[in-house]
């Protein structure tokens, strides 16, 4: 007995010894900072205690950009392949392409009417091996909130379908959904739970509301759908708004035309390819936006949510972290950005996680700015002994 009481006063001691982790002033985030002290205590002058623990941040947006903004084309119309994915690939920007899975084989969709050619299976993974996102736009293509529709077998034979041709979609639980005709109601947003990462929508107008940068609701995610007869200064006020907010713009487009495709080629309302390629230029030339698949942006915002950052020890020179989400780390394997404001008369840092140096950058505030993984490994932050002349800014 005498041994363990010893043991748990050394352990109150170290406790009390810990200085409590810094929010970061002017970073933008909502990561959780976390300490092994229960009980906070204010922190000393720098003069008197110049070992002090540094602060940390997790970003709300990677490189602490702005905002987010994802562009998502429905349905998988051959335009969209052959038109929107040089566009996308010359600008390095990656979208995410939502498919009628269960129409794929046919190579046609009859919309009410009007046939459109589809890209292929073999396209479609083209597209997923250069780094965009391939997504569930129903098996069918029917309205899911209509009596008597079979929701579930809609859902899920879809999702069977995307995972058996594109491998990069085997992991369950980890693709994405938009809903056909933008419509979902309670029970289809509730089986859509079991099967999908996240569900994108409709309903960001010119009235609407930007998505704000942690949603309420991942299965009703609302969407700017871009068409011939909006104005570019519709969607450019949506964009600014973003930026204000710093919340998450979602782009939907359906058909693009550049005027020699094939009429049959084309998907629903189709915006010449000149507009198609101003909102490109403007989103990369015009404000600071994180650009990124709808998946990837939804990964960011749940291990950000879910994000812990504590102190695990010193070793000489060098600082011992670890960050963790508690998620499944076969779906939610992004790096997160974070900032660390050294520890005073450290003028260089390296920071290692899995044995390997990780990229970092110095802000305008001389913060040491990096990516990790949250998946529990450690992160060691070393003194290094001369000042990096370089600086950058994410």
């Amino acid at each position: 007995m005498r041994g363990i009481e010893k043991s748990r006063k050394a352990r109150r001691v170290r406790a009390a010894a810990l200085i409590v982790l810094l929010g970061l002033s002017g970073c933008a985030g909502t990561g959780r900072v976390i300490e092994e002290q229960p009980t906070p205590r204010q922190p000393q002058p720098e003069a008197a205690s110049p070992e002090r623990e540094p602060g940390y941040q997790i970003a709300t947006w990677p490189g602490f950009r702005r905002a987010a903004c994802s562009l998502t084309f429905d349905d998988g119309t051959l335009d969209q392949y052959l038109l929107g994915f040089p566009e996308l690939e010359t600008r390095g920007i990656k979208a995410t392409f939502f498919l009628i899975a269960g129409l794929r084989n046919r190579g046609v969709w009859l919309d009410s009417g009007t046939p459109r050619l589809l890209f292929s299976w073999q396209q479609a993974r083209q597209l997923a091996a250069a780094g965009h996102e391939i997504g569930s736009h129903g098996h069918n293509h029917v309205d899911l909130t209509l009596a008597g529709t079979e929701v579930e077998q809609e859902l899920s034979a879809s999702l069977a379908l995307l995972s058996g041709e594109i491998p990069s979609l085997s992991v369950p639980g980890g693709v994405s959904l938009s809903w056909s005709y933008w419509r979902h109601d309670e029970n289809s947003r509730r089986l859509a739970r079991v099967y999908y990462l996240a569900a994108r929508g409709g309903g960001v107008t010119a009235s609407g509301r930007i998505n704000d940068s942690t949603p309420l609701d991942f299965y009703g995610i609302g969407a700017l759908g871009l068409i011939p007869a909006d104005e570019a200064v519709l969607w450019r006020r949506r964009a600014a708004e973003a930026l204000t907010a710093g919340g998450w713009l979602v782009v939907t487009f359906h058909g693009l035309d550049d005027g020699n495709i094939p009429r049959e080629a084309l998907g629903w309302e189709p915006l010449p390819l000149p507009r198609f390629r101003a909102v490109l230029d403007y989103l990369l030339e015009e404000g600071d936006y994180w650009l990124a698949p709808f998946g990837e942006v939804v990964r960011y915002i749940r291990q950000r949510e879910g994000a812990v950052l504590r102190s695990a020890g010193r070793r000489p020179g060098g600082l011992l972290l670890v960050l963790e989400d508690g998620l499944d780390d076969r779906i939610y394997d992004r790096s997160l950005t974070l900032a660390v404001q050294l520890p005073p008369g450290w003028e260089e840092a390296a920071v290692y996680q899995h044995g390997r140096p990780l990229t970092m950058w110095r802000d305008d505030d001389d913060r040491l700015c990096f990516q990790a993984l949250p998946d529990g490994t450690l992160i060691l932050v070393q003194k290094r002994k001369t000042l990096r002349s370089e600086r950058s800014v994410h």
